[in-house]
């Protein structure tokens, strides 16, 4: 990718001050504390497993971490929802085939 089309996509570095963003102000909701351990990985999913075991081998180490990051920040952001509707889905979902089976 060319130098302009970087500049074009948004994958540049852009400075940041966030005190200019946020004026130094207090949080609009103050956010709970949430124990990384409180959240649920799929770990005993033979599918999960084999990704993990492939993601370890053929990613770079920087982009394995940031995946696992960006995982346990979703679940931070959404972990009532995403729990409780990634319950709701597993009832009629067969990962092993990727067909619903409701």
């Amino acid at each position: 990718m060319s130098t302009k089309e970087l500049a074009q996509n948004g994958w540049t570095a852009v400075p940041v001050d966030a005190g200019k963003i946020f004026q130094n102000g207090p949080y609009t909701n103050e956010p709970d504390y949430v124990d990384v351990n409180s959240i649920e990985f799929p770990s005993n999913d033979p599918i999960v497993s084999k990704t993990q075991q492939y993601a370890k081998v053929h990613l770079l180490k920087q982009t394995y971490h940031h995946s696992m990051r960006v995982y346990y920040w979703g679940g931070i952001g959404h972990s009532e929802t995403a729990v409780s509707r990634t319950r709701e889905y597993s009832l009629t979902f067969d990962a092993s085939t990727s067909l619903s089976v409701a």
